[in-house]
């Protein structure tokens, strides 16, 4: 776009220099012919149409350049169009050495906040491990004494029973508790007790 309009300007300033140097040859000729007469009456009417007709051409490029504003390019940068006084080149340079300064610093902003968010939810991940492995734990505590706590009564309960039944055959006569059923019942049972830490 810029060099359209270089070029535009450029075609209307050669136009302007052809129509003033055609109108001075033309103006040489007309006053070489009536070399005897007073420079009072035949110039007024030779220089008033020089003045007259180059003004049309000038108006004409700068008719065409309002399609922009004058001073103003329409550049078109990496699909993003941009309005500048400075020629499109130089903004183009201008864009492209500002880029390197801000997208180094944005990037490594963006990779410091994912690298924060993904070091959260490492930590979270661990949080909801510790808080279920602690949970697991509290549940094979639980567990365990509950296991624990049915052995001990288990084992009373028989050593209860054991001890009526010991208490049972030592109240027999002696000779009956060396009788062959009695004796071995007394022999099993003191075995058992000895077992169960009665």
């Amino acid at each position: 776009m810029h060099w359209i309009v270089s070029l535009m300007v450029w075609v209307a300033v050669l136009l302007v220099v052809y129509i003033a140097a055609k109108q001075l040859r033309l103006t040489g000729n007309g006053a070489a012919v009536p070399s005897q007469q007073a420079a009072s009456t035949q110039p007024a009417p030779t220089a008033a149409p020089p003045q007259r007709q180059p003004m049309p051409p000038m108006q004409q490029p700068t008719a065409r350049a309002t399609t922009p504003p004058a001073g103003v390019n329409k550049c078109v940068i990496n699909g993003q169009t941009v309005y500048t006084e400075a020629p499109c080149g130089q903004a183009m340079r201008a864009l492209v050495g500002n880029a390197p300064t801000e997208t180094p610093s944005n990037a490594r902003q963006r990779e410091m906040a994912e690298a924060a968010a993904a070091a959260k939810r490492a930590e979270e991940q661990l949080a909801r491990q510790w808080d279920q492995r602690m949970a697991q734990r509290d549940r094979d505590l639980a567990a365990e004494a509950v296991a624990v706590q049915q052995q001990v009564s288990s084992v009373n309960a028989e050593c209860a029973r054991l001890r009526a039944d010991r208490d049972g055959i030592l109240r027999l006569s002696v000779t009956t508790q060396q009788m062959s059923p009695w004796r071995d019942n007394l022999n099993y049972i003191r075995k058992r007790m000895n077992e169960s830490h009665c």
